[in-house]
């Protein structure tokens, strides 16, 4: 996380944006938005959704594990 926000701290006092997106994994975003003298920033990103599946196959991560290990 440190070496993440050190970066983007770096990028954004160098480019001075009007906003920082990031993925939702980029954890060093998150102090960012504790900083009173920031840019807009939106955390967004696309996770598998875990529910059971109807037909009985394994969901989520699973389904890929048995396809590569099956």
């Amino acid at each position: 996380m440190v070496g993440q926000f050190r970066a983007l701290a770096s990028l954004i006092d160098s480019y001075r944006p009007d906003g920082v997106i990031a993925e939702h994994l980029v954890r060093g975003a998150a102090p960012l938005m504790l900083s009173a003298t920031r840019p807009f920033v939106a955390s967004c990103g696309v996770i598998f959704l875990g529910l059971p599946r109807e037909d009985g196959l394994p969901h989520g991560f699973g389904l890929g594990l048995v396809h590569i290990f099956g």
